[in-house]
């Protein structure tokens, strides 16, 4: 956070910016010959998991007494397995904000995806195309058991 303007100038290429947090408390520039790119950060993960039991008990007994004599046998067995697996994809915006005021100028494209822009004025001057654009968070989750 600077404590009264941000300037970034680029004279000869691009300024990227990916899942940052530029702060100004007064005005704020960014200025390139090329592009302006203010991106979200990607965040995925991943699981993956297996498993497997087996059990099994058997049981003998005899029994003696009036008119219950006689022997007695048990078994039993079981197993199970199963799977899960899933995946999550999150992203983190970039945010540029100024106390006062917010410029943008791009000598060619400006493109802004998941990011945000704020002051108590914004103005852009691009050269070519302006994108603005979210992005979407995901999550799946699949889990199997027999």
């Amino acid at each position: 956070m600077a404590g009264n303007n941000l300037s970034i100038i680029a004279t000869e290429t691009d300024i990227n910016v990916e899942g940052s947090q530029l702060q100004a408390g007064g005005s704020a520039l960014l200025n390139a010959a090329r592009d302006v790119n203010l991106f979200s950060a990607e965040n995925a993960s991943t699981l993956s998991g297996k498993n497997e039991s087996h059990g099994s008990s058997f049981g003998v007994g005899i029994n003696f007494g009036q008119g219950a004599n006689g022997l007695t046998v048990s078994a039993s067995a079981n197993a199970a397995k199963g799977h899960e697996k899933g995946n999550s994809l999150t992203h983190n915006e970039t945010t540029l904000s100024a106390g006062e005021r917010v410029t943008i100028v791009s000598g060619r494209d400006t493109t802004l995806t998941g990011a945000q822009v704020s002051g108590h004025q914004v103005t852009m001057d691009v050269g070519r195309n302006l994108t603005l654009s979210s992005e979407q968070d995901s999550d799946n989750y699949d889990f199997e058991a027999a």
